[in-house]
């Protein structure tokens, strides 16, 4: 069934907001995952501390533990040992009026309320002497300290990295249920592309695009199941539309999305499936598409490799954040002075390549990579940041204040 396309350039914010409308409420599970398996999943449900984190009082150093009710007077102090204890051993009580050796970590004994670190120490045999007072719970990580019994650890979508890993299971939690990632299917199109290390013959082009979604797709938070090449011929792009929606949760293609003779997709996807948006008020990276196609997402970029960037991670991102229940990321971005000049004539929101500096004194400046064409893949190796342009007419001279995005943010 044929469904007219919503009105063309829509802002960036307004897709945005489709793509919440259409795509929360999709994700997958819950299932209940094995810490060794979860990274890159979003929790089904919230977790909470099952006991204290640290589980008992411990020493934060090496030195010695003992009770300062055993210091009386002035100092030099001296007391008597009564052994050692080390990490990963239960205590007995500490007797009165000695210290213990202790080390890092290892459970407090009782009666010790105190520990003085090693350097402030002269052993002699069994007795230690110090010449300066220590306060009661000094250098002691006191039981509950990090985390109490019944804490909030991790929200509900949280999405689970190395830290949230290890704090589960720094409180013993060996399983955890979880929304699996979503499954991505990848199609480069166009009849100009080869496949690395064929033969090029005349007007053809390698295929950078399967690579640049696909590790991209993976680094946003899904699962590549479906990476195919498909020339501009419409049954050929039906075939290959019909497998990829067949085995993923979101399809995402490139190129074939404009208007010229070859973009079949934006009129392929109008006949037998949905069109949400098509044409966004961006540079680069106009001609994107969202829509559905037999009952899963379709979005559908520019073939140009930085207009790919760009929408990935202005769309695609967040769509892997819907698709897998987790809390959606919101670009970070942080004002820079400008070295150089950059200037826009058109109204639409641009992200331009940049590359941070930093001065003496901390001050964040920024300095447009040369090449800024949609097509300059190479010029992408020396940026690590977008300079964002708003939308409007825009006019920027050296030292002036511009908003910055920083890549690293969007990848693991």
């Amino acid at each position: 069934m044929q469904h007219p396309p919503s009105p063309a350039d829509l802002t960036l914010a307004q897709a945005r907001i489709l793509l919440e409308a259409k795509l929360s409420g999709r994700a997958g599970g819950p299932v209940d995952m094995a810490l060794d398996q979860a990274a890159g999943t979003s929790l089904a449900e919230a977790l909470y501390a099952p006991g204290d984190l640290p589980p008992f009082d411990n020493s934060a150093m090496d030195g010695y533990a003992l009770n300062t009710a055993d210091l009386r007077g002035d100092p030099p102090y001296r007391l008597p040992l009564d052994g050692t204890t080390l990490a990963g051993e239960a205590p007995p009580p500490l007797t009165p009026g000695h210290a213990r050796r202790i080390t890092t970590g290892a459970a407090l004994p009782l009666q010790a309320n105190t520990v003085i670190i090693q350097e402030w120490v002269q052993r002699d045999g069994e007795e230690i002497q110090f010449e300066r007072s220590v306060a009661a719970g000094n250098c002691i990580r006191a039981a509950g300290s990090d985390v109490g019994q019944g804490d909030l650890l991790l929200p509900l979508s949280t999405r689970l990295g190395a830290l949230q890993l290890a704090l589960a299971a720094n409180v013993g939690v060996a399983r955890l249920k979880v929304r699996p990632r979503p499954t991505v299917a990848v199609l480069s199109t166009g009849s100009e592309l080869v496949e690395p290390g064929r033969t090029r013959g005349p007007g053809k082009i390698y295929d950078s695009n399967r690579y640049l979604l696909a590790e991209l797709a993976e680094q946003l938070g899904g699962d590549v199941v479906y990476a195919n090449t498909c020339g501009d011929d419409r049954s050929a792009l039906i075939r290959a539309l019909e497998s990829a929606t067949s085995v993923a949760d979101i399809v995402v293609t490139s190129g074939g999305v404009s208007v010229g003779d070859a973009d079949l997709l934006p009129g392929l996807i109008a006949q037998l499936g949905e069109v949400y948006f098509h044409k966004l008020a961006l540079k680069p990276g106009r001609p994107v598409l969202f829509g559905e196609l037999n009952q899963t997402p379709i979005l559908a970029l520019p073939g140009n490799p930085v207009s790919v960037l760009v929408t990935c991670l202005q769309l695609l991102a967040p769509a892997l954040d819907h698709l897998s229940g987790a809390l959606v990321r919101q670009p970070l971005r942080m004002s820079a002075q400008l070295d150089g000049k950059v200037s826009k004539a058109h109204s639409r929101l641009e992200f331009q390549r940049g590359r941070i500096n930093q001065s003496a004194s901390g001050k964040l400046w920024v300095s447009p990579v040369a090449g800024q064409g949609s097509h300059q893949l190479a010029a992408l190796r020396d940026a690590d940041c977008f300079l964002v342009l708003p939308e409007g007419p825009q006019s920027y001279a050296h030292g002036d204040s511009v908003f910055v995005e920083p890549l690293i943010q969007y990848f693991r």
